[in-house]
């Protein structure tokens, strides 16, 4: 995402990027979004969209994102889910020592609940000023029913 050295204009290009490809899956499919957004969406619930469990005071960009998230249907879950302080800022400025939490993971509203946890690991050496950002999901797979197979198997061989 672009920094707040961008416009507006530029965030807004970027939803609609977003958006564009959330347009294209089916229902079925499963949407998980990873990243820096460069925005703070603040502790405490706000609808669907974010949980009570965020770190720091929302700004605009953040107002943004949560319309965007909103609109689409989509839940931060790394605001949901009750994690230790520690492992909720994912970048930490040099100036001051206050942590920050930029980077989220964003799911579909309707498989909120196969995400397990969601948060950042600070010790991890990665060569960036960010914390990397995991999320466990349990995803439940259906197996196809065999008799309906083995009806369609057999009609195969009838015709042929």
């Amino acid at each position: 995402m672009p920094t707040s050295a961008y416009e507006d204009q530029d965030i807004e290009y970027v939803h609609d990027q977003i958006e564009e490809n959330i347009n294209n899956l089916t229902s079925k499919e499963y949407t998980v979004y990873l990243g820096d957004m460069n925005t703070v969406v603040r502790k405490g619930r706000e609808g669907s969209v974010v949980g009570p469990h965020g770190l720091g005071k929302k700004n605009e960009r953040g107002r943004m994102f949560i319309g965007f998230c909103s609109r689409k249907k989509l839940c931060i879950m790394n605001t949901r889910l009750k994690i230790p302080e520690r492992r909720k800022y994912t970048w930490k400025a040099t100036v001051d020592c206050n942590g920050y939490q930029l980077d989220y993971t964003v799911v579909s509203e309707r498989y909120k609940n196969i995400v397990k946890d969601a948060h950042a690991y600070p010790g991890a050496i990665i060569n960036s000023d960010h914390n990397l950002v995991m999320m466990k999901v349990r995803l439940h797979m259906k197996r196809p029913r065999r008799g309906k197979q083995k009806v369609m198997w057999k009609r195969e061989l009838l015709k042929n």
